[in-house]
């Protein structure tokens, strides 16, 4: 994982990547990959906006499957729910965020076990900003650092489209990046409704360790399989306002290209009904004269 501008990405990658370990050791998952997939996924990985243009080889079920998991009219008749060991191509908003009935998604994993080991109000707004971010940074509403640096260079004033990243676009990129890292200099883009604070003084530091708990003797299994439920039913209702949005603001923008076109043609003096001038309007078939 790269270093990225901001302590806010960073920690956001790091409470992230921490959860996940947690929650993998607390629910007793299994992420296991064949090494000839993950050597593909490797290599999707290192293509231009991977986030947005490929798909990754992921586990279908992270614990092993019951009857219960398939909501076929004959449970077992699915080989999706058959098979505990099967794979298949993922996006990273579906491995994410969950795909199906069958994958629950990362995300409603870390949000179930956040409810089980309980966090003061302030530690779990905090750590929720995080989650959100990197819900955006997957779906693509919040830009990645290489995207957005390849942004910047291609919108530059100094940039002729060849290819070629002169002194004075250079300047400018590091002199952004530095204003943002400072929190001296909001970017919606990258972070996007984060706003990055500059450091508080050392004595106001603190350090927090983690404690571990074991949810199989906490809570009851019916009780951690609610959870993850209700979390992956919200991780779909946002999917679908998210994608619902998208398509509005696609028509909403067709819908004023249109109009666009109508001022064009009325300015041009083009009627919307057009009249044949001289012509009797009392003229009927009746009295016409061949």
């Amino acid at each position: 994982m790269e270093v990225s501008l901001t302590d806010f990405e960073n920690a956001a990658f790091t409470v992230f990547s921490v959860l996940v370990s947690r929650v993998i050791l607390a629910f007793d998952l299994n992420l296991y990959l064949p090494i000839s997939l993950v050597d593909q996924n490797m290599e999707r990985a290192h293509c231009r906006d991977a986030t947005q243009t490929q798909t990754f080889w992921w586990r279908r079920h992270m614990a092993p499957p019951v009857d219960t998991d398939c909501k076929a009219d004959t449970p077992g008749c699915c080989s999706i729910h058959s098979d505990y060991d099967s794979y298949e191509e993922m996006s990273v908003t579906e491995v994410l965020c969950g795909k199906g009935k069958y994958f629950p998604g990362l995300l409603p994993m870390i949000y179930a076990y956040l409810d089980t080991i309980g966090l003061d109000v302030d530690v779990r707004k905090q750590v929720d900003s995080y989650l959100t971010f990197i819900q955006g940074r997957a779906s693509g509403e919040i830009l990645t650092t290489a995207s957005w640096m390849r942004k910047f260079v291609t919108e530059h004033p100094d940039y002729q489209q060849d290819s070629v990243v002169n002194a004075s676009i250079v300047y400018d990129l590091v002199k952004e990046c530095e204003a943002i890292a400072e929190g001296l200099k909001d970017c919606p883009d990258l972070l996007g409704s984060n706003v990055v604070e500059r450091l508080p003084s050392k004595g106001k530091l603190y350090d927090k360790v983690l404690e571990s708990h074991d949810l199989k003797s906490t809570r009851k299994g019916s009780e951690v399989n609610d959870l993850i439920s209700r979390y992956a039913e919200r991780a779909e209702f946002a999917n679908k306002k998210r994608r619902l949005n998208r398509d509005i603001m696609e028509q909403e923008a067709s819908l004023a290209t249109l109009k666009k076109e109508l001022a064009d043609l009325t300015a041009r003096g083009v009627s919307q009904t057009p009249v044949l001038t001289g012509v009797n309007s009392a003229v009927t078939p009746s009295n016409m004269t061949l």
